[in-house]
């Protein structure tokens, strides 16, 4: 279903007031009025909070349906303008989100701001943070983006990235050697590594994207892989575009910009698999908690799911949305979200139901 602007004006009002579940004909959740950029869940599974270019938004997964409630549609003071990142701790207490001149961390239940940093463009470049992400112990936050104080070979900004203490925001540590921007950051489940993808740059000073992993303990970085060994000039860039460790933190997932889903394993520091189906680059990758499966969101409007150990395709689902920005599995693995859109449109989010390998 396509809304006109008086219909969103109207569709916003009603998700704002009543107990209704807000979803188009087609199933793609619309009430966001520009492009989704984070989505994250509740530890419980029970509620989604979203992040978009104009507002945020929580919701609750309605039981059994591949549907959202509203039951916040202002999100109270979690919300920001132009938020382009958000993380919440494990334990679901705190909320992170990254707006355009700054980041906040938030107590989800209280809905008070606990601290805020500014992000100018003394810092970073453009002014604000491109991804975020805690700790599993939910004591530290990261930080990722690209700064103006820094550069890679190529003459374009490189990246920055952030540890700060969780409580207070205090920086614990920086990164500022990124040959260029990151918005893909990671810690690994078991606390040990930290790592990042960064864009790459093409044009007539090309270089390819980098992985980088980094000893938690003490910050020494532990792996520097580029993507691919040389990008010529007049070249598309070459980057990793999303990053995800997976459950027994052996392995991290990178989404490439040329379309496929590779599995670098940490220890031998080689490819151990290739998954390719996309037609266009990936945005996004996603692991299943237990691990089985990985899903990928393409800017060929699909998102796929594939089989960890074998990089066998299992499912690929159409999306509405010009580009996927978020993906997201629910906490019990029977859902997949996707949320992306469009800054001239609504954005979109999408959910479909799973079936459990375990079951």
């Amino acid at each position: 279903m396509k809304y006109g602007v008086l219909s969103r004006v109207w569709l916003t009002l009603i998700c704002l007031y009543l107990p209704l579940v807000c979803v188009a004909d087609d199933g793609t959740n619309t009430w966001h009025t520009s492009e989704v950029t984070g989505l994250i869940f509740t530890p419980d599974g029970v509620r989604l909070i979203s992040t978009s270019l104009r507002n945020d938004r929580v919701s609750k997964v309605v039981p059994g349906e591949n549907s959202l409630e509203s039951i916040d549609g202002a999100a109270g003071k979690i919300t920001g303008v132009r938020s382009h990142a958000i993380a919440i701790t494990p334990d679901g207490s705190q909320v992170a989100i990254a707006g355009f001149k700054s980041t906040a961390v938030y107590d989800l239940k209280t809905r008070q701001e606990l601290w805020r940093i500014s992000t100018t463009a003394e810092e970073y470049s453009p002014p604000y943070v491109m991804a975020l992400a805690f700790s599993p112990d939910g004591r530290q936050l990261a930080t990722s983006g690209a700064s103006s104080k820094v550069g890679g070979p190529h003459g374009y900004k490189g990246g920055l990235i952030t540890i700060r203490d969780a409580k207070s925001g205090r920086e614990l540590r920086r990164f500022d050697d990124l040959s260029h921007a990151s918005d893909s950051i990671a810690f690994s489940p078991d606390g040990k590594l930290f790592a990042a993808g960064t864009h790459g740059a093409g044009g007539e000073l090309p270089e390819p994207g980098e992985l980088r992993v980094w000893d938690v303990s003490n910050g020494m970085l532990l792996h520097l892989w580029k993507l691919k060994d040389s990008v010529q000039p007049g070249e598309e860039r070459f980057g990793a575009n999303g990053i995800a460790f997976s459950p027994d933190s052996r392995n991290i997932a990178v989404a490439y910009s040329d379309g496929i889903v590779r599995i670098w394993d940490v220890a031998t520091r080689k490819t151990r698999i290739e998954m390719k189906g996309h037609r266009r680059g990936v945005r996004r990758v996603a692991f299943s908690p237990d691990g089985q499966r990985i899903a990928s969101g393409g800017l060929d409007r699909t998102v796929r799911l594939w089989e960890t150990g074998t990089g066998r395709q299992i499912q690929s689902f159409d999306i509405s949305a010009a580009k996927v920005n978020t993906l997201v599995f629910s906490p019990d693995g029977d859902r997949l979200v996707a949320g992306g859109g469009d800054f001239l449109r609504s954005g979109e989010i999408q959910i479909w139901q799973l079936p459990n390998p375990n079951r």
